[in-house]
Formats: structure tokens, C-alpha cells, sequence
């Protein structure tokens, strides 16, 4: 419980803070660094990685996933991560609206966008997917857990990144997606677990 309540506070407060502060001199810095590293390989890969960080990806996971649990009938599995998918891409859009932040100059933009920019929906929904998917290995019988967590939580950065490098997130519509979607994610655990314990103690008592 205190991680939930301390992630909707730290979120809280740079919410605030990107509220009153929407071009505060530390984004434009940052943002300023990711411009001058600029060149042929980079955006190449980071394109390809902020591609992968959306639908594509989504849909690569899901074939992987049916891989995984189709053999032991265990559907639930399948479509819990989705399930919270789902949740943060509408608390994405409903906290977007509120906060109403201007993305950066589209000068600088190597891809198109057409949302709000705080906080970024592409690290949010990543952030949940792959924190669910890293749940679902935890408890799982599957070799080499600790490599298959660890390349998620890599993914998970290379896009936050990738969104700056592009040019169409700043540094706090990084770190207010990863708060958020962690937040989503854990509370997603939680009412899966509580679930899982409620359904088990019906079977008993039937």
C-alpha cells in the first residue's frame, strides 16, 4: 500500500508542478541535449523502438503470451495485461485533458503527434503493459525470470527515451508516465490478486 500511495503522490506533485511550470527551464534543457545528440543511427533506432512501444509491440506481445499460456488454459493470463492496458490508456487521456500541456516545438519533432503531452501515453502504457508482464514471469515456472524482467525494464527506458529523443515528450512527461503506469500496474496486481484469493476461498466454501 505505501508504493501506491507514494507513487500517486510524487505524481500528484510534479502534476502540479508541470501545471504551473509547463516550459520550466530543466525540460527545455534536457530537451536541448537530446536535439544536439542527433544522427542517422540514433533516430533510426529510436523510431524503431518508440514504434515497437505501440501497437506493433502490443500485438507481438500477444502472440507471445497465447504461446506462453494457451497450453495451460490459463486465458486470464493472456488478457490481464491488456485489461490494464486499457485502464491507463483512458486515465492517460483523462489526466492529458486535465493538465492540458503543449507538447515542444514541432520544429523539432521527427514524428507527428496530435495529443496532449503531459504525461507521455507511450511510456504510461509501456510502463503498465511491461509491469504486468513482469508480474505474470514472477509467478511463473519459466527460466531465466531475472533476464526476461530485466530486457522489460530496459524496453521500458529506451522508449521514455526515445519519446524525448524524438522530440514530442519533455523529461517530466517521461517521469509522470512511469509513476503513473507503475501505479496503474501495481493497483491492476493488487485486483488480480484479491481476485485470484476471493475466487479460491468461493470454491471452498461451495
Amino acid at each position: 500500500m505505501k508504493y501506491k500511495i507514494g507513487l500517486l503522490i510524487l505524481f500528484i506533485l510534479l502534476s502540479i508542478f508541470v501545471f504551473f511550470n509547463p516550459k520550466n527551464a530543466m525540460d527545455l534543457e534536457i530537451a536541448k541535449f537530446f536535439y544536439s545528440i542527433r544522427n542517422d543511427f540514433l533516430t533510426g533506432f529510436f523510431k524503431f523502438i518508440t514504434t515497437m512501444g505501440y501497437i506493433p509491440g502490443y500485438i507481438f506481445a500477444l502472440v507471445v503470451l497465447t504461446i506462453i499460456f494457451i497450453r495451460k488454459k490459463n486465458y486470464l493470463k493472456i488478457i490481464l495485461p491488456y485489461l490494464a492496458l486499457g485502464i491507463s490508456v483512458l486515465l492517460n487521456n483523462v489526466v492529458k485533458m486535465i493538465i492540458s500541456r503543449d507538447r515542444p516545438n514541432p520544429l523539432y519533432w521527427l514524428m507527428d503527434e496530435d495529443s496532449k503531452s503531459f504525461p507521455s501515453g507511450h511510456t504510461m502504457n509501456i510502463t503498465c503493459f511491461c509491469g504486468m508482464l513482469m508480474y505474470l514471469i514472477y509467478i511463473s515456472n519459466l527460466k531465466y525470470k531475472k533476464t526476461y524482467m530485466a530486457l522489460l525494464s530496459v524496453f521500458i527506458v529506451l522508449v521514455g527515451i526515445s519519446r524525448m529523443y524524438i522530440g514530442v515528450h519533455y523529461f517530466t512527461d517521461i517521469i509522470g508516465g512511469l509513476l503513473f503506469g507503475s501505479l496503474v500496474a501495481l493497483v491492476s496486481i493488487n485486483v488480480y490478486e484479491w481476485g485470484l484469493k476471493h475466487g479460491k476461498k468461493k470454491c471452498k466454501e461451495n
